[in-house]
């Protein structure tokens, strides 16, 4: 398994160690030239002063003014610098007794600047060498006038240097380089992952909070006031993710215990029924069985009614889109209610206005059929029901069902979408399952809808309104 902690280790060290490789290197290279550049700046300063002691006869003889103790290092007893003297031919004018029977190589440069580069000494050591061309000066003015004023003869100089004294120094500053490298590294491993075990106690803290919630604990929410930034955004996810969490357990228990409380009641008349059918079979007869068909039956909508209302809350209803008008879908959903609504002497009154849409009529049949059989149902004998479709400013579909009401307050009108919501007083019946609104809701979700409710005319009047998600601006009114 993957761990950020090792990565960076590895990440951070490696990065570290290569800048610091590079940086000393650098350093090294740098005092390396610049102790090779004080050498070599030393041999040019013994070229002039060996050049001065040169000068042209006029009868082209060269004659060299040295001893060893003109310089120190070009003596015997020293050993430590070399010079030799050619002339354009390549004959050998003058060297120094340090040579002994060895040659130094004759590599010159005709310039002002003489050619530098290192070599193996005659005595068998490393040394560093200056070369150059040269024309001397003659050995006196009248000497100069009986050559005609012309240049004295062309000649080569190489002085060469000892340089035991540098490479001592160079590699005493590669072993500091060195040394301070390897403290350095060191110092880098055990900074570097103490820094990131110091810089990752936030996350660890996080990843040991987030490994201690269960479906227990789902209240618990993570503090943020002394988080790092970089995860305030992640501990902000989490704590709205816990809460859809708790809030969809808590639907869930809630669920089970409404299901649980809606079953008890019929599971306790089949019951009856069947120990009745057992206690005294002479006594059976037809109604009996209805009413236990009629039980099931409704033990039945419930189980449908819920297993909908899952298949669509998690999206796998298939939806078939096909063109329909709102206001013709509406009048054909009325129909088999239009016979209770008479019963009620109820008063329906229609404004619908054609409204077409692309949906799934299915969907938005089940929607206005549940909207048509609560309005009939909970409306009052002789009371109004309002149905309503209309287009809105915006272009968009709007329908609406808005009828009377008794003893209903405001307080209880969020609860009306709830599963297996109705009031105390109707719990008793079996022929409502509290389910429709929330069958609606559900629907109108999957639709790309929502469903909203609202009671006004002092508590006397219900509207619950259907329109889409995007469109926020106030239509016209949708009540009676």
């Amino acid at each position: 398994m993957k761990s950020i902690r090792r990565q960076l280790n590895r990440t951070l060290i490696l990065a570290i160690a290569l800048i610091e490789c590079v940086g000393l290197a650098a350093t090294y290279w740098f005092l390396r030239d610049a102790l090779t550049e004080q050498i070599d700046a030393l041999l040019d300063t013994k070229v002039e002063a060996i050049g001065t002691v040169v000068a042209a006869q006029a009868d082209g003889t060269v004659q060299v003014d040295f001893t060893g103790k003109f310089l120190r290092g070009f003596d015997e007893d020293e050993a430590t610098d070399f010079f030799e003297i050619w002339d354009a031919s390549g004959k050998v004018i003058a060297r120094s007794d340090t040579l002994g029977h060895g040659d130094l190589p004759r590599r010159v440069r005709a310039s002002k600047h003489p050619r530098h580069w290192s070599l193996r000494l005659p005595n068998g050591q490393l040394g560093r060498a200056a070369g150059v061309a040269f024309s001397p000066r003659w050995a006196g003015q009248a000497k100069a006038d009986e050559a005609g004023g012309g240049p004295a003869p062309l000649l080569q100089l190489v002085v060469a240097t000892n340089r035991e004294e540098l490479d001592e120094m160079l590699h005493r500053l590669l072993g500091i380089v060195v040394g301070v490298g390897i403290l350095i590294l060191g110092a880098t491993a055990i900074i570097v992952p103490y820094a990131l075990r110091r810089g990752l106690v936030p996350l660890d803290a996080l990843a040991q909070q987030t490994g201690q919630i269960d479906a227990g604990s789902l209240d618990a929410r993570f503090a943020t006031e002394q988080l790092p930034e970089e995860l305030l955004p992640i501990t902000q996810r989490l704590n709205d993710l816990l809460a859809r969490l708790q809030a969809s357990f808590e639907r869930e228990r809630r669920v089970s215990a409404d299901l649980a409380h809606e079953l008890r009641t019929p599971l306790a008349e089949l019951r009856m029924l069947a120990e009745s059918a057992l206690k005294w079979p002479e006594a059976r007869d037809g109604g009996t069985d209805r009413e236990t068909l009629a039980i099931t039956q409704q033990m039945e909508r419930i189980v449908r009614h819920m297993l909908t209302l899952a298949r669509t809350e998690s999206g796998q209803i298939e939806l078939h889109r096909e063109p329909v008008d709102l206001a013709t879908l509406a009048e054909i959903a009325w129909r088999p209610f239009a016979a209770r609504a008479a019963e009620k002497s109820l008063l329906v009154t229609f404004d619908l206005k054609p409204v077409p849409l692309v949906t799934d009529s299915a969907l938005w049949r089940g929607m206005v059929t549940n909207l048509f059989d609560n309005a009939v149902e909970y409306t009052p004998a002789g009371g109004r029901v309002c149905i309503r479709s209309l287009v809105t400013e915006k272009e968009a579909g709007l329908f609406s069902v808005s009828n009377q009401v008794e003893g209903l307050q405001p307080s209880e009108v969020i609860s009306f979408f709830e599963r297996f919501w109705r009031k105390e007083k109707a719990r008793s019946g079996g022929n409502h399952l509290g389910l429709g609104l929330s069958l609606v809701r559900s629907f109108s979700h999957a639709l790309g809808w929502e469903a909203s409710a609202e009671l006004s005319g002092d508590h006397t009047l219900l509207t619950i309104e259907l329109k889409p998600r995007k469109d926020v601006a106030n239509g016209p009114s949708t009540r009676c």
